[in-house]
């Protein structure tokens, strides 16, 4: 037994020994706002979405999108990479510019909105830039401790939401579809 506690107690020495001060570290404050375009923030920021930046600028709509106030609904990197596989395209470049032009546009609308004030907890329609129907529809989800509400863009759930930049406000999904 008395090896026991010596084991015991030569152990609890070498941790006590080993460890180092913690030293708390604050967290980054959240920022709802960047002063920043699309593109600034893709390149900056969110490197999930860096084949949308792409497809903005080979289509030309970077510079649309910077002359007024927009809400894009943007597919992540795995969004696009089933896309082209789906459809034997090896890159955003092997895509015709005029369909490449018409999926940007159904995924984008006029004017900065939110969630939830923008949005009514039914669903909601919206014409694209690219004169297609957009469904948005949010609910509220309380089964953690705090509220949260889970938009839905034509079905596909919106993992990331209320990116507010310089005149547009950004959310992006992932799904297996554009």
């Amino acid at each position: 037994m008395k090896k026991v506690n010596g084991y015991i107690a030569v152990l609890l020495t070498l941790i006590a020994l080993s460890c180092n001060k913690f030293e708390y570290k604050e967290a980054e404050p959240y920022i709802d706002y960047y002063d920043l375009t699309v593109n600034e923030f893709v390149t900056q920021k969110m490197d999930s979405l860096k084949m949308f930046n792409e497809a903005l600028k080979i289509t030309g709509l970077s510079a649309t999108i910077e002359s007024g106030d927009y809400t894009i609904f943007a597919p992540f990197n795995s969004t696009f990479n089933a896309f082209l596989s789906n459809n034997n395209y090896t890159t955003l470049q092997d895509v015709p510019v005029d369909e490449l032009t018409t999926i940007l546009k159904n995924q984008i609308i006029e004017g900065k909105k939110k969630s939830p004030e923008d949005f009514l907890t039914t669903s909601q329609t919206f014409e694209t830039i690219g004169d297609k129907a957009l469904t948005i529809s949010i609910t509220e989800n309380t089964g953690n401790l705090r509220s949260a509400y889970i938009i839905k863009v034509n079905g596909k759930t919106v993992l990331i939401s209320n990116i507010e930049l310089k005149n547009v406000v950004l959310h992006a999904y992932q799904d297996r579809f554009l």
